[in-house]
C-alpha cells in the first residue's frame, strides 16, 4: 500500500518497520532513499494537570537552553555545523522533540535528541529568564480578544491569561523539575 499527500510522490508503507522497545517505546522506521531524515520523538504520560498552569511554557523555554553537558550556544553551533534542525515543545501530556538532518548525520541527531530529552539544563538563571519571557508573552496576549476564548467557552477547564498571570510569580524551579520527572 501507498500514501500520497497533495499530489506529492507516493510513499510506500511496505518499507516501514516497527519495533516495541523498553519503557513502552514504539519505534517506526521508513527505510527509503531520502535526502532528509525526520525524527519525531514524543514522551507521553496520562494527562497531568500541572501544579501551576505556566509549567509547560516555562519547561518549553528551558528545553531550548541546552543540556547539562552543553550550553545553548554550543548546541546551536553543533546543529548548524552538522545540518541538524530541532524543536522541543511541552504540554500537560507530552514532551516532543522534532528534528531533521542529512541521512549521514542520523546517529548524531538521535544522540543529540537523547541528550536534550534526558539531560535538560535547569539553572536558576534560565528559569528566571523563562518566567519573565512567559509573563511578557501573557501580558502581550491580554490585548488579543481571542486569547481568553477557551477560558470563556470552558470555564475552569483551560486556565486563562489572567489566571496564568496570577500564578507566574508563585512558580518555583522545583515545581518545573518535579513536573519534568513525572
Amino acid at each position: 500500500s501507498v500514501v500520497s499527500f497533495c499530489g506529492n510522490p507516493r510513499v510506500s508503507t511496505e518499507t516501514i518497520r516497527e519495533y516495541k522497545l523498553q519503557n513502552n517505546t514504539h519505534l517506526a522506521i521508513n527505510d527509503t532513499d531520502s535526502k532528509v531524515c525526520v525524527f519525531d520523538w514524543n514522551v507521553n504520560t496520562p494527562p497531568i494537570k500541572p501544579k501551576n498552569p505556566n509549567i509547560p511554557a516555562v519547561l518549553s523555554y528551558l528545553f531550548q537552553k541546552g543540556s547539562k553537558f552543553r550550553t545553548q550556544s554550543e548546541i546551536e553551533s553543533y546543529k548548524e555545523f552538522n545540518g541538524i534542525t530541532s524543536v522541543t515543545s511541552v504540554n500537560g501530556r507530552s514532551i516532543q522533540i522534532t528534528a531533521d538532518c542529512l541521512p549521514k548525520n542520523a546517529a548524531m541527531t538521535l544522540e543529540l535528541m537523547n541528550e536534550l530529552m534526558y539531560n535538560p539544563r535547569f539553572t536558576e538563571e534560565d528559569f528566571e529568564n523563562a518566567k519573565k519571557y512567559v509573563k511578557d508573552m501573557l501580558i502581550a496576549g491580554q490585548k488579543d480578544a481571542s486569547s481568553n476564548l477557551l477560558d470563556t467557552l470552558y470555564p475552569g477547564f483551560f486556565p486563562g491569561i489572567n489566571q496564568k498571570l496570577k500564578k507566574i510569580d508563585e512558580l518555583k524551579l522545583s515545581d518545573v523539575v518535579e513536573f519534568y520527572n513525572k
